[in-house]
Protein backbone atom coordinates (compact mmCIF):
# COMPACT_ATOMS: atom_id res chain seq x y z
CA UNK A 1 0.00 0.00 0.00
CA UNK A 2 1.25 3.47 -0.82
CA UNK A 3 2.52 5.73 1.88
CA UNK A 4 -0.16 8.43 2.13
CA UNK A 5 0.64 11.84 3.54
CA UNK A 6 -1.93 13.97 5.28
CA UNK A 7 -1.93 17.68 4.62
CA UNK A 8 -3.17 20.09 7.22
CA UNK A 9 -6.04 22.36 6.11
CA UNK A 10 -3.63 25.34 6.18
CA UNK A 11 -1.06 23.55 3.99
CA UNK A 12 -3.79 22.48 1.56
CA UNK A 13 -5.16 26.05 1.36
CA UNK A 14 -1.70 27.46 0.69
CA UNK A 15 -1.02 24.81 -1.97
CA UNK A 16 -4.31 25.47 -3.74
CA UNK A 17 -3.79 29.22 -3.58
CA UNK A 18 -0.34 28.75 -5.11
CA UNK A 19 -1.84 26.73 -7.95
CA UNK A 20 -4.31 29.50 -8.64
CA UNK A 21 -1.55 32.09 -8.74
CA UNK A 22 0.67 29.93 -10.91
CA UNK A 23 -2.14 29.55 -13.44
CA UNK A 24 -2.46 33.29 -14.05
CA UNK A 25 0.73 35.30 -14.36
CA UNK A 26 -1.09 38.59 -14.68
CA UNK A 27 0.29 39.24 -18.16
CA UNK A 28 -2.37 40.60 -20.56
CA UNK A 29 -2.03 37.71 -23.03
CA UNK A 30 -2.55 35.15 -20.25
CA UNK A 31 -5.58 37.06 -19.01
CA UNK A 32 -7.12 37.19 -22.50
CA UNK A 33 -6.47 33.48 -22.97
CA UNK A 34 -8.15 32.75 -19.62
CA UNK A 35 -11.16 34.88 -20.60
CA UNK A 36 -11.39 33.14 -23.98
CA UNK A 37 -11.28 29.67 -22.42
CA UNK A 38 -13.92 30.75 -19.87
CA UNK A 39 -16.14 31.92 -22.73
CA UNK A 40 -15.74 28.53 -24.46
CA UNK A 41 -16.72 26.70 -21.26
CA UNK A 42 -19.74 29.00 -20.78
CA UNK A 43 -20.85 28.49 -24.39
CA UNK A 44 -20.44 24.70 -24.06
CA UNK A 45 -22.64 24.74 -20.97
CA UNK A 46 -25.32 26.84 -22.70
CA UNK A 47 -28.15 24.43 -23.37
CA UNK A 48 -30.92 26.96 -23.89
CA UNK A 49 -32.91 26.29 -27.03
CA UNK A 50 -32.15 29.17 -29.40
CA UNK A 51 -34.97 28.07 -31.71
CA UNK A 52 -37.42 27.17 -28.96
CA UNK A 53 -36.51 23.49 -28.91
CA UNK A 54 -34.83 20.95 -26.65
CA UNK A 55 -31.02 20.82 -26.73
CA UNK A 56 -29.18 17.50 -26.37
CA UNK A 57 -25.49 16.64 -26.64
CA UNK A 58 -23.73 13.91 -28.59
CA UNK A 59 -20.08 14.32 -27.59
CA UNK A 60 -19.33 17.94 -28.50
CA UNK A 61 -22.20 18.13 -30.98
CA UNK A 62 -25.33 19.93 -29.80
CA UNK A 63 -28.70 19.18 -31.39
CA UNK A 64 -31.85 21.23 -30.93
CA UNK A 65 -35.09 19.43 -31.75
CA UNK A 66 -38.17 21.55 -32.43
CA UNK A 67 -41.43 19.59 -32.63
CA UNK A 68 -44.20 21.87 -33.86
CA UNK A 69 -47.80 21.11 -32.84
CA UNK A 70 -48.80 21.80 -36.45
CA UNK A 71 -46.43 19.10 -37.76
CA UNK A 72 -43.54 21.31 -38.94
CA UNK A 73 -40.51 19.73 -37.28
CA UNK A 74 -36.92 21.02 -37.32
CA UNK A 75 -33.43 20.09 -36.17
CA UNK A 76 -30.54 22.52 -35.65
CA UNK A 77 -26.94 21.46 -34.98
CA UNK A 78 -24.14 23.41 -33.32
CA UNK A 79 -20.60 22.76 -32.17
CA UNK A 80 -19.17 22.53 -28.64
CA UNK A 81 -19.38 26.31 -28.23
CA UNK A 82 -22.94 26.45 -29.63
CA UNK A 83 -21.83 27.99 -32.93
CA UNK A 84 -24.27 26.88 -35.65
CA UNK A 85 -23.08 24.11 -37.94
CA UNK A 86 -24.33 23.58 -41.48
CA UNK A 87 -26.72 20.69 -42.02
CA UNK A 88 -23.88 18.85 -43.78
CA UNK A 89 -22.26 18.24 -40.35
CA UNK A 90 -24.60 15.24 -39.97
CA UNK A 91 -26.47 12.93 -42.33
CA UNK A 92 -29.30 10.42 -42.45
CA UNK A 93 -31.52 12.48 -40.16
CA UNK A 94 -34.86 10.96 -39.19
CA UNK A 95 -37.58 11.56 -36.63
CA UNK A 96 -39.72 8.59 -35.67
CA UNK A 97 -42.90 9.82 -34.02
CA UNK A 98 -44.40 7.07 -31.84
CA UNK A 99 -47.99 7.86 -30.84
CA UNK A 100 -49.76 5.52 -28.40
CA UNK A 101 -51.89 2.92 -30.19
CA UNK A 102 -50.75 3.99 -33.67
CA UNK A 103 -48.05 2.83 -36.07
CA UNK A 104 -44.86 4.94 -35.89
CA UNK A 105 -44.59 7.88 -38.27
CA UNK A 106 -41.16 7.81 -39.94
CA UNK A 107 -39.97 11.23 -41.17
CA UNK A 108 -36.82 11.70 -43.22
CA UNK A 109 -35.62 15.26 -42.68
CA UNK A 110 -34.39 17.43 -45.54
CA UNK A 111 -31.40 19.75 -45.31
CA UNK A 112 -32.24 23.44 -45.48
CA UNK A 113 -29.84 26.36 -45.49
CA UNK A 114 -29.23 26.29 -41.74
CA UNK A 115 -31.28 23.37 -40.35
CA UNK A 116 -33.01 20.09 -41.12
CA UNK A 117 -36.80 19.97 -41.53
CA UNK A 118 -39.77 17.68 -42.19
CA UNK A 119 -43.53 18.01 -42.23
CA UNK A 120 -45.55 15.33 -40.51
CA UNK A 121 -48.79 14.89 -38.67
CA UNK A 122 -49.43 17.27 -35.77
CA UNK A 123 -48.25 16.11 -32.34
CA UNK A 124 -50.88 16.57 -29.63
CA UNK A 125 -50.81 13.41 -27.50
CA UNK A 126 -48.55 14.00 -24.45
CA UNK A 127 -47.47 10.32 -24.34
CA UNK A 128 -46.01 10.53 -27.85
CA UNK A 129 -42.30 9.69 -28.10
CA UNK A 130 -39.96 11.13 -30.72
CA UNK A 131 -36.75 9.38 -31.75
CA UNK A 132 -34.06 11.54 -33.34
CA UNK A 133 -31.57 9.47 -35.34
CA UNK A 134 -28.63 10.64 -37.47
CA UNK A 135 -25.04 9.87 -38.43
CA UNK A 136 -22.15 12.00 -37.18
CA UNK A 137 -18.51 11.17 -38.03
CA UNK A 138 -19.63 7.77 -39.36
CA UNK A 139 -21.25 6.93 -36.01
CA UNK A 140 -25.03 6.35 -35.83
CA UNK A 141 -26.65 8.29 -32.99
CA UNK A 142 -30.16 8.35 -31.57
CA UNK A 143 -32.18 9.57 -28.62
CA UNK A 144 -35.81 9.09 -27.60
CA UNK A 145 -37.56 12.11 -26.11
CA UNK A 146 -41.15 12.42 -24.88
CA UNK A 147 -43.08 14.88 -27.05
CA UNK A 148 -44.39 16.45 -23.84
CA UNK A 149 -40.82 17.52 -22.96
CA UNK A 150 -40.31 18.85 -26.48
CA UNK A 151 -43.59 20.77 -26.36
CA UNK A 152 -42.51 22.48 -23.11
CA UNK A 153 -39.56 23.98 -24.94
Amino acid sequence: MRNMHKLSPLTLTIALAGLGLAGCSGRPADHRQHQASSAVVAAHQDHAGKQGGLVQMFGDLHTEVVIDHAGRHRLYVSDATRQPLPPSAISGVTFTVKRPGQPPEQLTLQAGSDHWFATGRPVHEPKTMVRLAFVHHAQPQFIDVPALVLAQH
